[in-house]
């Protein structure tokens, strides 16, 4: 059995097996879920190409983030009031250390916090990892395609094998990238994720087209990790 094959039939958190995680409910229900599946089998009905959508809840190392914004709030109570004469400015102090971790937890603070260079790696990396891990590069030709969008940092990445990379540019994949984030700013994921998977299906369609003899070999459903 080859390992794609193996993969689409493991226990793998792929949606429409489980409930709905809570921090993606904002951008997709049920009914977004079967688009999204149905737009990647009409893609692959076009092309050899393997097309796996899948979207994490962030990609970011965050651990840091507390002590960060504990600094930042330590900061403003210095320069708010003299800290040799106010008994408040230590109580400020000790409020700041549960309330930095509070705030550590939302996804605009992380964004604010984070810098862009760092999230820009961090999701690539993050896409990498689950490219090899899902065993996306393991198909019988080497036409693993896979749509990766990272919702905290609303950063998206398209990593192809070697079969797809040979034919196609990378820069070719740019458009669909942007159809995919625009769908995630509007809240849409499975309209970003129709846009994407449709533009890539036309590109693939052209360099690598479908054969007579076309398998599935991975399943067709979006993957959901945190």
């Amino acid at each position: 059995m080859a390992a794609a094959e193996a993969f689409q039939e493991e226990d793998h958190p792929v949606a429409g097996n489980k409930n709905l995680p809570t921090w993606l409910t904002s951008f997709v229900n049920a009914e977004g879920l079967k688009r999204i599946e149905s737009a990647v089998e009409l893609a692959e009905r076009k092309t050899q190409a393997e097309i796996v959508p899948m979207i994490v809840r962030s990609s970011s190392t965050k651990g840091f983030l507390p002590f960060q914004i504990f600094l930042l709030l330590a900061l403003f109570g210095a320069l708010a009031v003299n800290p040799f004469s106010h008994l408040w400015f230590y109580g400020w102090i000790a409020f700041s250390l549960p309330l930095a971790v509070y705030l550590s937890r939302f996804p605009w603070v992380q964004r604010g916090l984070i810098p862009q260079l760092d999230q820009e790696a961090d999701v690539f990396h993050r896409a990498y990892f689950e490219f090899h891990q899902k065993q996306i590069g393991e198909t019988k030709s080497g036409t693993g395609v896979l749509i990766f969008v990272s919702l905290m940092e609303r950063r998206a990445v398209i990593l192809t094998d070697r079969g797809v990379a040979a034919e196609i540019l990378p820069e070719k994949w740019n458009e669909a990238i942007q159809l995919l984030l625009s769908g995630i700013r509007k809240k849409d994921a499975a309209l970003g994720f129709e846009m994407a998977i449709d533009y890539c299906a036309n590109v693939l369609e052209e360099h690598i087209p479908a054969l007579d003899n076309n398998p599935d070999e991975i399943s067709n459903k979006l993957i959901l990790e945190e």
